[in-house]
């Protein structure tokens, strides 16, 4: 069991991935259906999915998949082609599977009704091969389909108690793939394992072929059996053919009259004589001898009807010398009933491991950096033992900042080595739209295509995994509010289908992803005049309300443009809801819009929490920290150098008239201080501008781990995050493009 608890984290994860892959083939099939290496993809993802079920003992999961994989072989071989319907059919089969995993996470198992929604499913897919049926995976002893119900009838006549559980029996349907000797099987053998075998049947998958065409590397056959042992017994042995098997629990014979076993006239004669022989007084020298032989005739008279169970019991007490014969052969004959077994526990949700996959070059990395953080610490330790012994000399203090030094560079680059692994590639994300993005598109009525660019720019596991939710806002609003009805961009001279792309890029150490459609636009005017119906704006705001702040307004709590609500949108929570779950992340959005030519939605996040470069300045009376990335000199000015052009001021620089602005005029902090014939300036790119930034003062340089803003902080505008320097204080990290925008 341990064996089998370590192969379901592993399994998990190849499951969500191989549920994704298989999706993306899918969605990608309906749009090129003779698209050879999108079929083998999703064939092989399957495939895959089907065999790991087979491996883990999960036998409805692979009995679903393996109608799913019948299905795939036959428009593989160009036997069928594609449809809405039937990618639609597959598309839900991975839904059941995703559902199947995720209780298999949670409870431990496959859910009791497993069995039912597996024998459901593989009809569903079936129903597209021509001429092919599919029998129940698991039917209760009242329900078992026909070919079980025919095979337990081909077995002699068995007890109501021989069954594995209160006379329930168990049917095998062994239908070996074509190829299972090539792969090693022995279907045969595997059939001979199975425990008190009742019946057996041999019969053909197809016709037997000319016997010049006969090819005896291919298996034809389709085994029926019985046994009377539990299917909790017989499914282990099939574990790794569980696609290949079907087993069906169906009733014993029951007994007739009342409570009398049922058996043939002979065999009951001949237990009767038995037991009159044993009521009889012996002499003690034969009485071993007449117990003995009483037992093995009443077992091999059970044996005959079938009774294997009963049958192995007398046999085994006869050869163990029981004195009571007559006492064990009522009691094998009216057995007691079974005693209620406990449920085993299922593991308690959430106990599990989590398992993440890392890059080996990483890895290695790590390992080398530790090594060397090791060498450095060591260094330390000898120029302490110096220092305590009092053997410094005159060089002692450099050699001691030089290992100061040393293990700082150390511990950033291993920080950052380590955060690199908690990295993530956005495709595991971006992916996952093309399911929702095709379903919202049929329910509008609307042809789409859907576009994705920068899947491979990294982001960290923490962000990656807040972003669907987020995003997929984004895209509906698109989707919904920014492209037209099909009759409504011909009008216009559009293409029918609209486009809507999502991209992502990496800006220093933030990323940008942008939703971009080819839509209708935003109207700032409609946005003023919907603010004004829903009293989110004053009259008075809506005339001094420029173009970019009237298109912000869609960001308002309780803002919406649909005249009606929907499934889709028209509760005024969309975009809303956007801009809150981005500066929970330590983000922001913009939105940009032409009338007629469409909108893109822009959201910037921090790429991971990790060292940075940090310049601290003082403005007013605090000191502020400003990312390193974004400045690109620092100059002592003199005052006379700035002049003013208009209500503005700015400075020669590089040969560039560059914008000046005061750092404490923009945080609020109070005037700038104009004492003095020199500024400290900062020349930082904004939005790739350049601009001239004035200071109080530079503080210096640090390498700093900046976190998010989070609780009440939560998106205060014109704050990257905080840190904590070495004396403990706090220091706020500003967002430049925010502040000076």
């Amino acid at each position: 069991m341990a064996a089998v608890n370590d192969l379901i984290e592993p399994f998990l994860a190849e499951a969500r991935e191989l549920i994704e892959a298989a999706t993306d083939d899918l969605i990608a099939l309906e749009k090129d259906p003779a698209d050879a290496s999108r079929i083998e993809s999703v064939f092989r993802s399957f495939h895959t999915l089907k065999g790991s079920a087979g491996l883990l003992d999960l036998g409805p999961m692979a009995f679903a998949l393996h109608a799913a994989e019948d299905l795939l072989s036959v428009i593989r071989s160009g036997g069928l082609a594609f449809s809405g319907l039937i990618v639609d059919a597959c598309l839900g089969a991975l839904d059941r599977v995703a559902a199947w995993v995720s209780a298999i996470e949670t409870a431990g198992a496959l859910p009791d009704e497993a069995a039912r929604q597996a024998t459901e499913l593989a009809e569903e897919l079936r129903a597209f091969i021509p001429g092919s049926a599919v029998a129940s995976h698991e039917a209760g002893p009242g329900e078992a389909p026909a070919w079980a119900r025919e095979i337990a009838s081909r077995a002699p006549r068995l007890a109501a108690g021989a069954g594995g559980d209160g006379g329930v029996l168990t049917a095998i349907r062994y239908a070996p793939n074509a190829d299972c000797f090539l792969n090693g099987d022995d279907p045969l053998a595997a059939l001979a394992r199975v425990p008190n075998l009742a019946a057996v049947e041999l019969a053909t998958r197809a016709p037997w072929p000319a016997p010049e065409r006969l090819d005896p590397f291919s298996c034809n056959l389709v085994m029926l059996a019985v046994s009377a042992s539990p299917r909790d017994e017989v499914a282990p042995l099939f574990r790794l053919v569980a696609d290949q098997v079907e087993l069906v629990e169906v009733a014993a014979v029951p007994p007739a009259g009342d409570g009398e076993t049922v058996i043939g006239s002979l065999a009951r004669s001949i237990i009767a004589e038995q037991q009159t022989l044993l009521r009889e007084d012996h002499p003690a020298a034969v009485r071993a001898g007449v117990e003995r032989a009483a037992l093995l005739s009443v077992a091999n008279a059970l044996r005959h009807e079938g009774l294997v169970a009963g049958s192995d019991t007398l046999r085994e007490a006869a050869e163990a010398g029981v004195a009571d014969g007559l006492g064990l052969i009522a009691s094998v004959l009216e057995p007691p009933a079974a005693a209620p077994q406990p449920e085993p526990a299922a593991s308690p949700a959430g106990t599990g491991s989590r398992h993440v996959r890392v890059d080996a070059e990483r890895l290695d990395s790590l390992a080398n950096l530790a090594s060397e953080l090791t060498v450095a610490r060591n260094a330390l330790a000898h120029l302490v033992a110096q220092a305590e012994v009092g053997a410094e000399d005159g060089a002692f203090l450099q050699r001691l900042r030089d290992s100061e030094a040393a293990i700082g560079r150390l511990a950033g680059e291993l920080h950052r080595s380590v955060m690199g692994i908690r990295l993530v590639p956005l495709s595991g994300v971006f992916r996952r739209f093309g399911r929702p993005v095709r379903e919202i598109a049929a329910q509008l009525g609307k042809d789409i295509a859907f576009e994705v660019a920068g899947e491979e720019t990294e982001a960290d596991r923490a962000i990656a995994d807040s972003l669907f939710e987020l995003l997929l806002h984004v895209l509906r609003n698109a989707m919904d509010h920014g492209l037209e009805r099909p009759e409504d961009r011909a009008a216009a001279g559009k293409p029918a289908r609209g486009r809507v792309e999502l991209a992502a890029r990496t800006e220093r150490d933030r990323i940008i992803i942008t939703v971009s459609d080819d839509g209708r636009g935003i109207d700032p005017a409609a946005i003023k005049r919907t603010a004004l119906q829903r009293r989110l704006i004053t009259p008075e705001a809506a005339q001094t309300l420029g173009d970019p702040e009237a298109l912000d307004l869609i960001f308002a709590p309780g803002f919406s443009t649909a005249a009606a609500v929907n499934d889709l949108s028209g509760r005024g929570v969309g975009m809303d809801a956007v801009r809150v779950g981005a500066q929970r992340l330590g983000g922001r959005v913009e939105v940009d819009s032409r009338v007629g030519r469409g909108t893109t939605i822009r959201i910037s996040l921090p790429q991971t929490m990790m060292l940075t470069s940090l310049v601290s300045v003082r403005a007013g009376a605090e000191t502020w920290g400003i990312p390193v990335d974004a400045v690109v000199e620092l100059q002592r000015v003199e005052r006379r150098r700035i002049t003013k052009l208009k209500s503005r001021r700015a400075v020669t620089w590089r040969d560039r008239t560059i914008p000046v602005l005061s750092l404490t005029e923009r945080l609020g902090a109070g005037p700038e201080r104009e004492a003095g014939r020199e500024v400290d300036m900062l020349v930082v790119t904004v939005a790739g501008e350049a601009v001239g930034l004035v200071v109080d003062g530079v503080a210096g340089r640090l390498e700093a781990l900046v976190r998010p803003l989070g609780g009440v902080f939560s998106g205060l505008p014109g704050l990257a995050g905080t840190t904590v320097l070495g004396d403990g204080r706090i220091l706020l990290v500003l967002d430049l493009e925010e502040v000076l925008q």
